[in-house]
């Protein structure tokens, strides 16, 4: 079982695996179907496992971490769908792309609780493996909403 379930946690109102990022993180240009997010220094939380990460009452050790990068380009659009649905409220335009990923996460230390440090480090181009950009509109942002 490797230290693989790296995010910040569950807030106080039960949202999960979500943090807020600066605006300029993200880039998109649905125009030329691409898009990139960079991220540093964020804090995360090494939960071991998945179900730790979602159940903190059950948790089986959690150490400190920080997301040093993390890097996501998209491009190469293979295909696009539109949805326009007025029953649903919900209508997007969404690109199938391919990404590239790499990223670099290291654990803090917990001696204590026979946790040694480690770095994660992760570098790898997957081809349409269900990477996708795109815009939605539903609710109050539907056309004619």
């Amino acid at each position: 079982m490797g230290p693989y379930a790296y995010d910040p946690g569950t807030s106080p109102t039960g949202v999960f695996w979500t943090t807020p990022i600066p605006e300029d993180s993200v880039k998109i240009d649905l125009d030329n179907g691409t898009a990139s997010l960079h991220l540093t220094n964020v804090t995360v939380f090494d939960f071991f496992t998945v179900p730790n990460s979602i159940d903190p009452v059950h948790l089986q050790g959690v150490a400190a971490a920080t997301l040093n990068t993390l890097d996501v380009e998209w491009s190469d659009v293979t295909q696009c769908r539109e949805y326009n649905d007025p029953t649903s409220v919900f209508a997007g335009v969404f690109l199938e792309t391919a990404a590239s990923i790499s990223v670099v996460v290291t654990t803090s230390a917990v001696p204590a609780h026979g946790i040694h440090g480690i770095t994660f480090v992760l570098d790898t181009t997957t081809q349409s493996l269900g990477a996708e950009i795109g815009q939605e509109k539903n609710g109050a942002f539907f056309p004619g909403g």
